[in-house]
């Protein structure tokens, strides 16, 4: 394969991705918690929370 065809194959693969990545991006970013609870299990009782 000569480099023009190279370039005729990655224009639609890259729109192809970008389009991917615009889709999920929604869904990534919700999987995540939006809070953290740190809680000590036994010894000295404390918690720690981050919002």
């Amino acid at each position: 394969m000569r480099k023009d065809d190279w370039l005729k194959l990655a224009m639609p693969a890259s729109i192809c991705l970008l389009a991917a990545s615009i889709i999920t991006m929604p869904l990534v970013s919700n999987a995540f918690p939006t809070s953290i609870e740190v809680t000590q299990a036994w010894g000295e009782s404390w918690e720690m929370s981050c919002d």
